[in-house]
């Protein structure tokens, strides 16, 4: 059975991008300008060797955009190759940076630390004891002298930062106050939508009220109904010819009209239709 190939797998297979006349340049000096430097960093090698491509004659340049054209080739041939064998998958979009908002010049620094104060300090000094280091080598050799540093030799720096905290605090007013007497009254979209929000969810809650108040009145009838079902239920069936109330010690009695009369001692009688012989 011919298993499907995973997108990470296809992915692999896919040819390499097109090498520019200066990649090729730069694959060739590189190793040679690191021999002769070997304390640059890798910043300094790469504009080292931007440096010795310009400086170079169309002649000497010729020959590396012909390696290029010929690698244009290679890709072209390649990639038509990795298409016809796999056409559902589509040729890579450039993905785009994402674009970061413009800072404001206006705004106010942000609050520098002790050991920046420091760093400011003596950064010159540090480069004449060592000129052969890079930028990396002055910031680890700063470093390890503010290490090295005791803590009453710091309190200048921490002073120093101290005081720039107020300074930004200061400005920081001053800025969101300038921005505020711009914006107005107006509200954003966000404030606005928030609000639109609120007022749903107050549409919803008096929906809800209303519906469970529904319920209570349509319990409370059922309720009232059955009630008046029962009484009337209860009054039709214990209606009937005669009456009895009370009962404790009794005797049955008859007058000469023939009728039959039950009594009792202590709270009432019961008295049947009479008949005649």
């Amino acid at each position: 059975m011919s298993h499907k190939k995973s997108e990470s797998d296809i992915e692999k297979e896919r040819p390499k991008g097109r090498l520019t006349s200066f990649m090729i340049f730069n694959k060739e000096i590189n190793h040679k300008v690191r021999k002769e430097f070997p304390k640059m960093d890798f910043t300094e090698i790469s504009k080292e060797c931007s440096k010795r491509w310009r400086n170079l004659s169309e002649k000497e340049k010729q020959v590396y955009i012909d390696k290029s054209e010929k690698d244009k080739i290679r890709y072209e041939r390649a990639m038509n190759e990795f298409l016809n064998r796999y056409p559902d998958a589509a040729r890579k979009k450039p993905t785009k940076r994402s674009s970061r908002g413009k800072k404001d010049p206006n705004k106010p620094k942000g609050v520098r630390t002790s050991y920046q104060f420091y760093s400011s300090a003596v950064w010159k000094y540090v480069k004449k004891d060592y000129p052969d280091y890079s930028t990396g080598g002055i910031s680890k050799e700063i470093g390890k002298r503010w290490k090295e540093l005791p803590e009453k030799d710091k309190e200048k720096y921490v002073r120093k930062s101290d005081q720039d905290k107020i300074r930004y605090e200061k400005e920081l007013k001053e800025y969101n106050r300038k921005l505020k007497s711009k914006s107005g009254k107006k509200e954003s979209r966000h404030k606005k939508g928030k609000r639109r929000d609120k007022r749903r969810s107050r549409k919803e809650r008096r929906r809800s009220r209303d519906r469970s108040r529904s319920r209570r009145d349509s319990k409370r009838r059922h309720r009232r109904h059955s009630r008046k079902y029962r009484k009337h239920r209860y009054s039709s069936s214990s209606s009937s010819t005669g009456s009895y109330t009370g009962s404790s010690s009794s005797g049955y009695s008859s007058s000469n009209s023939g009728s039959l009369s039950f009594t009792s001692s202590s709270t009432g009688s019961y008295t049947s239709d009479s008949f005649s012989d």
